[in-house]
């Protein structure tokens, strides 16, 4: 009942669940690839260290996937 009420707040209709997983069913790998890049691109990840750390253990080279 819950997720009947949420879909006609925000979106204002009823997603059957069948259209929810045919959406995630057309999802692709090139699509999971896109977002990752987006979110982790290497000219905005940070990195928090607590405790002792070497800087040699934490390596120079730059993050990439």
């Amino acid at each position: 009942m819950d997720r009947l009420a949420r879909d006609e707040i925000y979106h204002g209709r009823h997603y059957p669940v069948e259209e929810v997983v045919a959406g995630i069913d057309r999802v692709t790998l090139d699509d999971l690839h896109a977002v990752a890049h987006e979110i982790f691109a290497s000219d905005t990840l940070s990195l928090a260290v607590i405790g002792r750390v070497r800087k040699s253990a934490l390596g120079v080279e730059p993050l990439s996937l």
